[in-house]
């Protein structure tokens, strides 16, 4: 998933804006996977940090207003999911009318940072990861 993708998504729910956008997105390509359980994640978000989630090569539409409602809220999944589904079918509806979507949506900006010194263990996966920050 591109970061434009992720804006596009973000741009059109206004709830989430509202409540307040997550500050810092990672996105990488590969899977993760919890290394106890061995299960894969679309999508993470750190319960530490309210700001931040992590998208990996699988996330897709849904995964974006999951992980930002989790970070947010604090709630569990009970609630994540039926918001990420809503959200995805609103973000699809949207895209069919271009002319109503830029009435409804309000730009979302993300700018890639190559260094960040409050992040300093993604370091270690160099390129294998990008960080985003919310711009304004």
């Amino acid at each position: 998933m591109e970061i434009e993708e992720v804006a596009d998504i973000l741009g059109l729910c206004h709830a989430l804006r509202i409540l307040g956008l997550p500050k810092h997105i990672f996105v990488t390509e590969e899977k993760i996977r919890d290394s106890k359980s061995g299960t894969y994640f679309r999508g993470l978000q750190p319960k530490n940090r309210r700001d931040v989630i992590f998208l990996s090569g699988q996330a897709d539409s849904t995964t974006v207003p999951h992980e930002v409602w989790h970070a947010l809220t604090g709630l569990g999944e009970a609630t994540a999911y039926p918001i990420g589904k809503a959200l995805q079918m609103k973000h699809r509806i949207f895209s069919k009318f271009p002319m109503l979507k830029q009435i409804r949506s309000k730009p979302v900006k993300y700018k890639e940072v190559k260094g960040s010194s409050e992040f300093p263990t993604a370091k270690k996966y160099g390129k294998r990861i990008r960080h985003f920050e919310l711009v304004g």
